[in-house]
């Protein structure tokens, strides 16, 4: 039986854990595609494309992460809080968390940003799709589409 609850323990504790680790406050992340938003308090992790954007590239300290969303802050110090929207996803948040977020810079030059073309690098920072661009070019621009619209 004890087997058996910490079995148990161990598969709810995977809904937040994966398998990458929790980052601690004051960690420095950088975005790995524009996150839209309409209001920084409350961005959903269905990441419409409305609103202003935090860029590609644009490096974050992270305040907190639990299973019902991020708070973060960008370097000219204002917080943000990314709600979970189970709902609207098959994913869970810290899943969302390690989509959007890398402990490399990807704006760095050798980072992930310099594998795009020179279309795609403009069309990122743009925050627009363009016919030719590379999925991984169109995710950078636009995000991840909400998985309750696209499963797949």
């Amino acid at each position: 039986m004890n087997a058996t609850r910490a079995m148990l323990a161990a598969v709810s504790l995977m809904g937040l854990t994966s398998c990458a680790t929790i980052p601690q406050k004051g960690s420095a992340y950088y975005t790995t595609a524009n996150i839209w938003y309409t209001d920084p308090r409350d961005i959903r992790t269905t990441n419409y494309h409305e609103g202003a954007k935090i860029p590609f590239g644009s490096k974050v300290v992270i305040e907190y992460l639990n299973s019902r969303g991020l708070n973060f802050i960008i370097t000219n110090g204002v917080s943000f809080y990314m709600a979970y929207m189970p709902q609207h996803s098959s994913i869970s948040m810290k899943e969302h968390f390690d989509r959007y977020f890398s402990v490399d810079d990807t704006a760095k030059s050798g980072g992930q940003f310099d594998c795009f073309s020179d279309m795609e690098k403009e069309n990122i920072r743009e925050g627009n799709v363009a016919l030719g661009m590379s999925k991984a070019a169109v995710l950078a621009a636009y995000g991840y589409p909400p998985s309750h619209k696209t499963p797949d």
